[in-house]
Order: C-alpha cells, then structure tokens, then sequence
C-alpha cells in the first residue's frame, strides 16, 4: 500500500470513473443466488476438503492431523480469518499475516482467500505438511522437495521456513500466476496484482471468480456491484475489493491502490475486512460500501472502492 489517502471527503476523478466514462466495465453484474455454501454451513471438515477438491484420502489425513494438533494451530487451519487476537490481528504461528511490500496486497488477499476456503492449503502453510500428494509429506518442503502444494504451484522454500515463509511463498506464487501467462509476464510487476489477472487465479474452495469494474458515482453501477458483493459475503464467500482515492489527492491517487478482502464470519454478525497491510481484520457497516469518498480504516486510508472480484 502507498501513501494513505486525504483524510477527508472528497470527490475528485477516478481512473475507474473515465474508464467507465469511455464505455468499459459495463457488464451487468447479477447478485449471487441463494446457496449454501460449505465453509459457513460449519460442516464435517472432509465435506470442506472435498469442496476444495481434494480426495476422501486426503480429507482423512488432514482430520488426522488436524486432531494431533494444539488448539492455535487447529484454529488458523481451521479458520485463518477467525483465528485472531481480540485485537483482530491475523496470524500464521506467531506472526502477523502481513504483506512484504507496497505492491503484494493483491498476492496476499488472494492468498488469505485461498487459505481460508481450504483447509489442507491451510495446514500446509501451518506445518509444511501437504496432505494432497500421492504420498504424505511429512516435513516442512526443502530444496528439491514439492513445489505443488494443494494444487498450486508454489517456490521451494528452506527447511527453517516458518508459517509466515509459506504464506508469503503461496501470496508470491498466486502474485505471479496473476501477472504471467506461463512464463510470459503480462503486467508489469511495479504495478501490483491486475484485478482481471487476480480473478483468474482466484480461488475459495470450490469458487471461481470474474471481476467488476466499479465507477463509484453511478449509483445504479455501485449498486449493483456492491448488492452482488454483500450477497457472496452473507452466504460465506469472501471477496476481494480494490480500492483507491481520487484526483483531488493527485493523480497517483486516482487508481487502485490497495486490495482489501471482504467477508462475514457469521450471517447474523457484522461484515469485516482483511487489510494485508496490517494483518488485522476490521469492521466494516454494510452502508458505508455505498458512501464514497470517505477514507476508511477498513480500505487502508482510502476512500472509493474501485473494483471487486465476486464469485462466478
């Protein structure tokens, strides 16, 4: 994340905004329809890996596993999200699930999404163990050692790596997926993680993802957009929302700046967000989705909501 925004309301032009201006982003966008959806549902854990693709083997050895472990670990396997301090700061073993630099909080909600919708990818960055592979591994991943862990290709890593190693590690694997088509880069990587090449790697269990340009000043667009995106939330599908000032802050401004993720651990509780630039999840109130122009501790500093990637 860059600087934080004006700390003021403003209405200044958007990037976002003259884009929409010019005819792009005008896909409708439908509200999500009513489901059930597995990690909110609370079912058996093997129901969850399942969703997230996996084999009944290793939904057996992820129970297995999970059981033998102390009841932090257990929690960060079991709901990354959900498994903070009471001051709403997200952690992987003892640290912060924070992003290494200003431009991987697009890696590091992708990654968190990705955490949170799978279970056994979640163990993997606990313990280092992946239960998915034709055989167990046992020990955290060295050199020589798998580099496809839950489906995902991922770096090698040292055998010392710690919790925080591995979850940087998947955010800077996903990072790369979005911004490379195989080997080609297709995006510079100054300038972060593209909202269209972060729908296409995104991934919570068995959701895939499109992305919504949002011109924040139309209201039947916000509206839209914003409807589908508190849908996913309730019904327990996380969504990543790109967000960014104006031009009354310069033009740097104007543009996404930040990705934050959107969720709601409890369909009768409030709406919160993961900023990767604190490791802390915040409350957010529905309403202030729709009021732009206001910076917002939840959004980082910033002040418009400029794009969001919603379920398929």
């Amino acid at each position: 994340m860059a600087e934080p925004a004006p700390d003021s309301p403003s209405r200044g032009w958007q990037l976002t905004s003259v884009l929409h201006a010019l005819g792009a982003g005008r896909r409708r966008t439908r509200a999500r329809p009513a489901a059930v959806v597995p990690s909110l549902a609370r079912p058996t854990l093997e129901a969850r890996v399942s969703w997230a693709g996996h084999t009944t083997t290793a939904a057996h050895r992820l129970r297995e596993r999970v059981d033998s472990l102390d009841a932090r670990s257990r929690a960060q396997v079991l709901d990354p999200l959900g498994a903070g301090s009471r001051d709403g700061t997200v952690r992987w073993g003892d640290d912060p699930a924070r992003q290494v630099d200003q431009r991987s909080c697009g890696g590091t909600v992708l990654a968190m999404l990705a955490a949170q919708g799978d279970p056994a990818l979640a163990l993997w960055i606990v313990t280092g163990e992946d239960v998915t592979g034709a055989e167990p591994v046992a020990r955290p991943a060295g050199p020589g050692g798998p580099r496809s862990v839950a489906g995902l290709r991922l770096p090698v890593l040292a055998l010392h790596a710690t919790p925080l190693d591995r979850f940087h590690a998947l955010a800077a694997g996903l990072r790369r997926a979005a911004t490379h088509r195989g080997p080609v880069p297709t995006w510079p990587a100054a300038w972060g993680t593209p909202p269209w090449g972060a729908a296409r790697v995104a991934r919570y269990g068995g959701e895939r993802f499109t992305h919504r340009m949002i011109d924040d000043y139309q209201a039947d667009v916000l509206r839209r957009v914003i409807t589908a995106a508190l849908r996913a939330a309730t019904q327990g599908v996380p969504v990543p929302l790109y967000v960014g000032g104006d031009g009354s802050g310069g033009a740097r401004s104007a543009v996404p700046r930040h990705v934050v993720l959107l969720h709601r651990p409890d369909p009768a509780g409030g709406l919160r967000v993961f900023d990767p630039s604190v490791g802390t999840v915040l409350p957010l109130e529905p309403e202030d989705l729709a009021r732009p122009g206001v910076p917002r501790e939840a959004y980082g500093g910033w002040s418009h909501v400029c794009w969001a990637l919603l379920p398929r």
